[in-house]
């Protein structure tokens, strides 16, 4: 279990802040499930655990 203020990966504007790397990628998956749990009638794809690729 992941308790994150997701506002720590936006930049100013509110985009993502990391460019690249490990960042990125925890921005990116912290992302999808804000909107998977917000929209979940939304046909979205289903996150995948960034550890070990299993849906959550």
């Amino acid at each position: 279990m992941y308790i994150t203020d997701a506002t720590h990966f936006l930049d100013p504007k509110g985009a993502i802040g990391p460019k690249r790397g490990p960042g990125r990628k925890m921005a990116e998956f912290l992302g999808s499930v804000i909107v998977a749990a917000t929209l979940p009638n939304a046909g979205t794809v289903q996150p995948q655990c960034i550890k070990c690729s299993s849906p959550i």
